[in-house]
């Protein structure tokens, strides 16, 4: 019973992130073409674009409750680590936090595993890490940058629209890149030991405030230190 309710949640959650990079994509695509081709309703064609959107929120809108409930409801017998994840919920409530909770505890809690085994999965995978870490941290700074460009130095109607898709195309691919980087780090995070989080509290550096520039920090102060230069 308790296998089947995991794969169903590993079903919703996979579906609940493909309804997000879908809806990304969908409006981005939506606001391409209005640049050329305006139009009164954005969406997939059929007119189901607003519908599956609404879907996606509402499935994540119960994942991120039901993940916040098991936070709060699970026993006292690792309560720092608790506290921990509660911080991590309320500070990423939806999308990041409530995947990272999932997989670091309430998956490997069910099946009565010792942790997740994301982090790891990972760390034995150093490019895709180092590609996830480029594509999200330079494509995020491409997009601010091509969002500035956008309005600073588009003297034509050409030249903002060229620069305007720009921004566009670089939205999504930085977006869910920084998503997905981020709750790798949370797991990460969340797997060093307490006298590491005594000693400095890694939320600083991971969370939307510090957006890909505290991730940039953690990510090669923590994670990957090797990448640093000896200077």
């Amino acid at each position: 019973m308790k296998k089947i309710s995991i794969l169903v949640l590993d079903s919703l959650f996979i579906s609940t992130w493909v309804g997000l990079a879908a809806t990304i994509m969908f409006i981005v695509s939506s606001f391409i073409s209005d640049l050329t081709a305006p139009r009164s309703d954005w969406g997939v064609p059929g007119g189901y674009g607003k519908q599956f959107f609404w879907y996606t929120v509402l499935l994540w809108i119960g994942l991120t409750g039901s993940m916040v409930l098991d936070c709060y409801a699970a026993p006292g017998n690792e309560d720092y680590k608790r506290k921990l994840w509660i911080k991590v919920l309320l500070i990423h409530l939806f999308v990041v936090g409530p995947t990272a909770y999932y997989l670091g505890s309430f998956r490997p809690k069910t099946l009565g595993m010792t942790g997740g085994n994301t982090p790891l999965f990972f760390r034995k995978r150093l490019h895709l890490l180092d590609a996830l870490f480029f594509l999200s941290f330079w494509g995020s700074i491409a997009f601010l940058g091509s969002g500035v460009a956008t309005f600073a130095f588009a003297n034509s109607v050409y030249s903002f629209q060229l620069l305007a898709v720009i921004t566009l195309v670089l939205l999504p691919l930085s977006a869910i890149t920084t998503f997905v980087l981020m709750t790798i780090l949370l797991l990460d995070a969340m797997e060093r030991p307490k006298e590491v989080w005594e000693r400095v509290s890694l939320l600083r550096l991971l969370n939307p405030w510090s957006w890909v520039f505290g991730m940039r920090k953690y990510y090669l102060h923590v994670l990957r230190p090797e990448l640093r230069s000896p200077g």
